[in-house]
């Protein structure tokens, strides 16, 4: 007898293994992001990339759920992947011209299944839309609502944590502002210690191959194996703001950026959530996400 949560030995054997495999890494799926000129467009097309690595092709199914506000041209998209790259395109109406970046993000369920081995998986995945990030000299603040939080079974909604931030820059620094929003403030002034952390994420250079985590723990910015950056911080009505200096991490033309928020509750707690801005940079499959170009 089988019970619910209980997943027979028999189901992961030689012949299928490969293909579980494949399906359980959720590396078969790519959404690439939509970057709209003014965000009011009439329609848009999101486009899906799907990897198969088996030598069996995969049957995959997109189910997209409308809004009364916001209408996709398919419902439902059946298609069978081959080995390799496969590329799906879903076109998304806006017939009332709403502002699509300030629209909450855009989820739709997937399901992928191989029928040789008769064993599948479903996810939800999301479409980002957002506008061109300009990096000028102005503050543009960003209410932060995470697409992605690790160890999300520890995050309660954005009351729990989260952030605002603002990139902006003088003629040496990029310029990084944030507030933070926590009901539990755990601060220390060892950086390694169990206590809230953010990091910022860059990617620069014009092959986009130079990625940089940085740390900032108390009243420090350090490396992510904590050494000292000497990069200077301050803190004002609780606005931190970072001058990340131009020369020192390769910025010139544009840079990729992401923020996210290790909010550490609880002292006991080894798998704290960390809340980020865009998908983690360690993961290049979309290395778009988060793109500023200097004005």
């Amino acid at each position: 007898m089988l019970y619910d949560g209980i997943i027979s030995d028999s189901i992961v054997n030689e012949q299928n293994e490969e293909t579980v495999s494949a399906l359980r890494s959720d590396g078969w799926v790519n959404v690439h992001p939509v970057f709209l000129e003014t965000g009011c467009e009439d329609s848009v097309s999101v486009n899906i990339d799907a990897f198969c690595n088996t030598e069996a092709p995969l049957k995959l199914e997109l189910l997209f759920e409308s809004s009364d506000s916001l209408q996709f041209a398919n419902d439902t998209i059946v298609k069978e992947v081959s080995k390799g790259n496969n590329r799906i395109v879903q076109t998304l109406y806006n017939p009332y011209g709403l502002d699509l970046v300030d629209c909450s993000p855009i989820f739709f369920n997937l399901r992928i299944q191989s029928g040789k081995e008769g064993v599948s998986t479903d996810f939800t995945k999301k479409c980002l839309i957002e506008k061109k990030h300009i990096c000028s000299t102005r503050e543009n603040w960003v209410n932060a609502y995470p697409y992605y939080v690790d160890e999300d079974w520890d995050w309660s909604g954005v009351e729990d944590g989260s952030f605002d931030f603002s990139v902006s820059q003088d003629k040496k620094h990029i310029i990084v502002k944030y507030k933070l929003t926590d009901d539990v403030v755990n601060s220390l002034s060892t950086p390694q210690e169990v206590q809230d952390k953010i990091f910022i994420e860059l990617i620069s250079g014009k092959t986009a191959n130079r990625y940089t985590r940085l740390v900032v723990a108390g009243d420090c910015v350090y490396t992510e194996d904590y050494r000292s950056t000497g990069i200077k911080q301050t803190e004002q009505d609780g606005v931190v703001t970072v001058f990340i200096p131009k020369a020192g991490y390769g910025i010139k033309d544009s840079f990729y950026f992401n923020l996210g928020f290790l909010d550490h509750d609880d002292v006991r707690n080894l798998d704290p959530s960390v809340i980020w801005w865009r998908p983690v940079f360690k993961d290049t499959s979309n290395p778009q996400f988060g793109k500023f170009y200097l004005q």
